[in-house]
């Protein structure tokens, strides 16, 4: 088996459907949109329960569908446990196919495969190979990761950008108050405001990167994200460091050094241009 069909394989699933008795689901329900829905997404539970009963699906989405695939019906699943890696469930209402997009993932484990399995799939010279549909389950399970991470950089305990002790300046900064001042409503006052400052300058460098991933321009956010060292004179010669700065500022040089942080802002990179090759096939 090539690498092409062995990353399909792996993606790509089909979920079994004795009940349908070979008919389509239009046959089976009638064309009641609401109980083919239904069925779907019991079977896609059905299929993790037996599949990954280690992976508990906890919630569900339907998604709306492009105008090609207007009788098809998709469908998001998702576990607490792994809530950037969702799985997505799809189906041609006039078959009786039910599909699955297995998720990426840094290892091949829990349902999830790198993003080099991915990469195989989308290669241009297997462009006809994956159909529309498959396209836009893939589509759709990377731009609910996106979306969910985003998130995380908000509100998140854990990962939230936005938070001063996340903030080089800012943790820096409150220090300061807190040495300089003994009075505690000073000291909350000043920190209070020091804190939102910083958070809406955090706001402002984040929209910045993803104004790069939004127009494609990947090199840019890379730089914007971290310094590269290249060599200079076609690549011979003495390395230099290139650096791309906003404001006198990088993502790198603004957030705590900490390399979990800035490669929850890294895997964007990646999952953006994805993003923008597969709007092209779909287009």
């Amino acid at each position: 088996m090539n690498k092409f069909l062995l990353s399909k394989n792996n993606i790509f699933r089909k979920i079994k459907t004795p009940e349908l008795l070979n008919q389509s689901l239009n046959q089976k329900y009638n064309k009641n949109k609401e109980k083919i829905q239904s069925f779907i997404i019991y079977k896609g539970l059905e299929y993790f329960k037996l599949e990954l009963p280690y992976l508990p699906i906890t919630e569900y989405s339907i998604q709306k569908s492009i105008v090609i695939l207007s009788n098809y019906i998709f469908v998001i699943l998702k576990s607490k446990i792994a809530l950037t890696h969702p799985f997505v469930v799809f189906a041609n209402i006039d078959s009786n196919i039910i599909n699955v997009t297995m998720t990426f993932g840094k290892e091949n484990k829990l349902g999830q495969y790198k993003l080099d399995e991915f990469e195989n799939i989308l290669n241009i010279k297997w462009i006809t190979s994956i159909t529309p549909s498959e396209y836009y389950a893939i589509y759709l399970l990377i731009a609910d990761s996106i979306q969910t991470r985003k998130l995380d950089l908000i509100i998140h305990d854990k990962f939230s950008l936005l938070k001063c002790s996340n903030i080089k300046q800012c943790i820096i900064t409150t220090s300061k108050i807190k040495r300089e001042y003994s009075n505690k409503s000073v000291v909350n006052t000043l920190i209070k405001e020091k804190e939102l400052y910083y958070k809406k300058k955090a706001i402002t460098i984040l929209e910045k990167f993803f104004q790069f991933l939004d127009e494609k321009n990947f090199e840019e956010a890379y730089l914007f994200l971290k310094s590269e060292k290249i060599r200079k004179g076609n690549g011979k010669g003495r390395i230099i460091q290139h650096n791309k700065y906003f404001g006198k500022e990088r993502l790198d040089t603004f957030f705590k050094s900490n390399k979990k942080l800035i490669g929850h802002l890294h895997i964007f990179i990646d999952l953006y241009q994805f993003i923008h090759l597969l709007i092209s096939r779909l287009s």
